[in-house]
């Protein structure tokens, strides 16, 4: 067991130094056990590698010095203790020296490259009302416990794992395994939990407990709360992999709902810091079969290479080194306003989202960054707007009365202007309204009971203040013909909207004002019309230009003279 083999290994430096059995057994004994518990990375570069080191010279310092106590002073035991000390000195300067931002700072900068571009909706997808992410995380947690709680006998031997969003077959889902509670119910049941729990990110009233795959039962070896050599990442090391960093492991399922752990393999590419992914592994949660994958050939169900913390870290060291490491003015530094955001692009991969902010402000945003979860390329778009706790305000300010408690915003693209998406949850945690705030303005908020009152509320602020705000990036000028097959219109605060389906336009609205064309109001079922509109692939468009070919008001007015 490679255990035991770290622990006669230090054993023996420890009687080579001191020719004494006892010091050597104890220290063979105490790193074993130390390295079962923390795992420790045996390669140089990482922390737990000299700390693995630290029991057999404690433990021979404290020897040698009593031995010389004890017989007087010796050139062999002066030699070895200043050896030691010399070693020791080395473990704790070396990777202080590599490893600090004085006279590295640009290696910490350049751990991510962010490519600035001005076209940002080009990235996200455009907003469908019937895809919003209304369940959080937290939601997503309580939804699952109360599922779990509805079997008694299988609520009592397992917990819910922690959530993590996902994409499953084009599907957003919280996924999660169910780990065992603690140590006697993992005894009792070695052969593992009874499945995963699945929570609709867009319908809180979808959560699964999957308990069969292809019509059999099947059990999560592998999981969250399994302990000793079930342990997820004891299993790796054990299997190999005891001279790679290994962080994050995250619970994802594959598009047929088989079940796996991913792992993030890195690097500390600046002395002991500087951690960089360089692959992933994943582990088979019923079999602990191990695959090891480099970016470019990762399953496409993984959605996930790069971690968040790691991710946040680098975007932290960008921001924090624009100008080197002395930089007492701060000129041009920059922080993450939140933590990331997991959101999924017009391409279906996932991105981390923060915005970002000048250093030591929190006023407002000057930018936002997109980081690919797998590749890690990134691009950062140059556009003040608000911060995410902004957005969260500015939506629960839009129903005062109602006490509601904003959830993390989720950006999205509304007519080509990038929006943060939030449920508004009562104190019960229910969905009460769906807000949609402009990440550039947050002031034009939309809120509704769904979304899509939302989405026509904040269409029609949107379109009030275009003169000053520009929302066709990234959107493409349609235009359609046909007859008019429903038309009604909407007064609010003094303005009218009137809202027309056309033949044709596979069951899109289009909202227009008398602004655009007076034969908008008198336009009714049964007319044929022409009109343009910016087509965002969402359900909502607003008419760009309108023609009403079934009146002929220049020829009536003829006729009638």
């Amino acid at each position: 067991m490679i255990f035991l083999a770290i622990g006669l290994c230090l054993g023996l430096l420890t009687f080579l130094l001191t020719r004494r059995p006892i010091p050597a057994a104890v220290t063979a004994v105490l790193t074993a056990v130390f390295a079962y518990i923390s795992l420790p990375t045996l390669a140089w570069g990482y922390w737990s590698a000299i700390l693995v080191l630290a029991p057999a010279l404690i433990i021979s310092i404290v020897v040698l010095t009593y031995e010389r106590q004890k017989n007087g002073p010796s050139k062999v035991t002066r030699i070895t203790l200043g050896a030691i000390s010399l070693v020791i000195a080395a473990m704790v300067i070396v990777p202080f020296v590599t490893s600090t931002a004085l006279g590295r700072s640009d290696q910490f900068h350049d751990l991510l490259t962010p490519v600035d571009t001005l076209n940002n909706s080009v990235d996200l997808p455009p907003f469908d009302p019937t895809q919003v992410r209304v369940v959080d995380q937290a939601m997503a947690v309580r939804l699952a416990d109360k599922r779990l709680g509805e079997i008694t006998a299988l609520g009592s031997q397992v917990d819910v794992g922690t959530m993590r969003i996902q994409s499953v077959a084009d599907e957003l889902f919280w996924v999660a395994a169910l780990d065992h509670r603690g140590f006697f119910k993992w005894l009792n049941n070695r052969e593992g939990t009874p499945g995963y729990l699945m929570v609709s990110a867009t319908n809180p009233s979808d959560v699964r407990l999957v308990t069969e795959l292809d019509g059999a039962p099947f059990h999560l070896k592998y999981n969250g709360g399994s302990l000793f050599g079930d342990n997820i990442e004891r299993h790796l090391y054990s299997n190999g992999y005891t001279r790679r960093g290994m962080t994050d492991p995250t619970f994802e399922i594959n598009d047929e709902g088989r079940p796996f752990y991913t792992v993030t393999l890195f690097d500390n590419e600046i002395g002991f810091s500087g951690a960089d992914a360089t692959g992933v592994l994943t582990l088979d949660a019923q079999t602990g079969e191990i695959a090891e994958y480099g970016f470019e050939n990762a399953p496409d169900w993984i959605d996930r290479i790069h971690p968040e913390e790691m991710i946040l870290d680098q975007i932290g060291y960008w921001g924090r080194y624009p100008h080197g490491w002395w930089n007492p003015s701060d000129l041009d530094k920059l922080e993450p306003t939140s933590e990331a955001a997991l959101v999924y692009g017009k391409d279906g991969r996932s991105y981390f989202y923060t915005g970002l902010g000048s250093y030591g402000s929190d006023e407002g945003a000057i930018g936002y960054m997109l980081v690919d979860t797998r590749t890690k390329d990134t691009r950062f778009f140059k556009q003040a707007g608000a911060t995410e706790a902004a957005a969260m305000s500015a939506a629960e300010s839009a129903l005062p009365e109602k006490d509601f408690t904003a959830s993390f915003p989720i950006p999205g693209n509304v007519n080509g202007a990038w929006t943060y998406v939030t449920p508004l949850k009562n104190a019960e945690g229910q969905i009460g309204a769906i807000a949609l705030v402009n990440v550039a303005d947050y002031r034009i908020v939309g809120v509704g009971e769904n979304a899509r009152i939302a989405e026509r509320d904040y269409q029609r602020k949107l379109a009030a203040r275009t003169g000053r705000l520009t929302t066709d990036a990234g959107v493409s000028r349609s235009e359609i013909t046909g007859v008019v097959t429903r038309a009604a219109a909407d007064i609010r605060e003094g303005n009218t909207d009137y809202y027309l389906q056309i033949s044709g336009s596979a069951g899109k609205v289009f909202i227009g004002g008398s602004s655009i064309s007076p034969e908008l109001p008198i336009t009714t079922v049964g007319d044929s019309v022409s009109l343009a509109f910016d087509d965002t692939g969402s359900g909502i468009s607003f008419i760009k230009g309108f023609d009403n070919l079934s009146l002929s008001i220049g020829q009536d007015q003829e006729q009638t003279r």
